[in-house]
């Protein structure tokens, strides 16, 4: 049985995942939580395999929760689900810690799928993304001027915006 949990500030999307998986046998949406707080606190007690996280925190910052949860609890596998582009967040997110990505638009199959990738410690990211890092990003080495921006400076970037 896979474990996961759910970060995000709006409780419509706590009812869709549970939703996505109610019927499925192997996942199960141990908590949702709308601030890291809450997280936290669950994590004490509860172990999960897996952390679907909304990149927009209500005074959170992702990165920040990324590195917590990683230092804490490093098997937990960490996928960002999310609206904002890829592009612009996704390498920092991955070198924060994060092992996929997600667009709030995927389907269930789709989901379950980055799920299940990233439990058996893999990355899920969307083959157009993928060939960006392969073909024009050396992840040591940024090419693009998002790149060249530590996690916090994007944070700050974004913030700005």
């Amino acid at each position: 049985m896979i474990k996961v949990a759910l970060l995000d500030p709006h409780p419509v999307v706590h009812k869709g995942l549970k939703s996505f998986f109610r019927k499925t046998e192997h996942v199960q949406v141990v908590t949702t939580c709308t601030e890291s707080a809450e997280l936290f606190l669950f994590l004490e007690t509860n172990p999960i395999d897996a952390l679907i996280l909304e990149m927009e925190l209500n005074g959170d910052s992702a990165i920040q929760v990324i590195k917590r949860v990683k230092s804490k609890y490093p098997k937990t596998a960490i996928i960002i689900y999310t609206a904002l582009s890829q592009s612009i967040y996704g390498v920092s997110l991955l070198k924060a810690g994060a092992a996929g990505y997600l667009f709030k638009q995927v389907s269930r199959k789709v989901m379950l799928e980055a799920i299940e990738k990233v439990v058996e410690n893999g990355y899920h990211i969307t083959s157009n993304f993928a060939n960006e890092i392969t073909n024009n990003i050396d992840i040591s080495k940024p090419r693009n001027a998002y790149e060249t921006l530590s996690p916090r400076e994007v944070e700050v970037l974004k913030l700005l915006i």
